[in-house]
């Protein structure tokens, strides 16, 4: 075949290529953006500070936290160390099981 009748289709095949290529760069670039902001929010996350004083309560047992241990969960439920081995671990106060119905706090989303 003449190089002149198949320049057209060389032509197309280039283009196609170069388009697929394209659509997988900004494929993967979405992608790193978007873990990015996953890593950023959950560093957030746990970059969370906490204060206690003597007048806390255990939202449990409503007992004082003092100079207790304490666990805090996800939906913001602070209690003693007791009643977070005494409950299931993965189980806030408020009924809510973390490992079956994950939490997404509005800060986790990714907006763009």
């Amino acid at each position: 075949m003449p190089l002149q009748l198949a320049s057209d289709t060389i032509l197309r095949m280039f283009r196609a290529r170069i388009h697929h290529h394209r659509q997988g760069q900004i494929m993967h670039n979405l992608s790193h953006a978007i873990d990015v902001d996953t890593r950023l929010a959950r560093m957030e996350e746990r970059s969370r500070h906490v204060q206690i004083n003597d007048d806390s309560l255990c939202d449990s047992c409503h007992a004082r936290l003092g100079t207790k241990l304490f666990a805090m969960y996800p939906d913001d439920t602070v209690v003693c160390y007791k009643c977070f081995r005494r409950q299931v671990e993965s189980t806030s106060v408020t009924g809510h099981d973390f490992r079956r119905d994950i939490l997404f706090k509005p800060g986790w989303l990714v907006t763009r």
